[in-house]
């Protein structure tokens, strides 16, 4: 019984790592904009409602991903 308990522990405490591990990588510091520009925000508009336009017309290609890289970079 106490080779079961040890053998599922390793599995629980696996599992454990791989949460803690995730939690850990939330917490690492991102990039932050400390204040958004009139373009900055006039582009973030446009890619907002172009965003559905672009779904409904079917558009996922790499022209659709392609502005969304655009729209990051600044």
């Amino acid at each position: 019984m106490l080779k079961e308990a040890n053998v599922a522990a390793t599995h629980v405490l696996a599992d454990f790592n791989r949460t803690l591990a995730s939690a850990e990588a939330l917490l690492k510091e991102r990039p932050v904009v400390p204040s958004l520009t009139d373009a900055l925000i006039k582009r973030m508009a446009e890619f907002y409602y172009a965003s559905p336009l672009m779904k409904r017309r079917g558009k996922r290609g790499p022209a659709s991903s392609q502005s969304s890289k655009v729209l990051l970079r600044s």
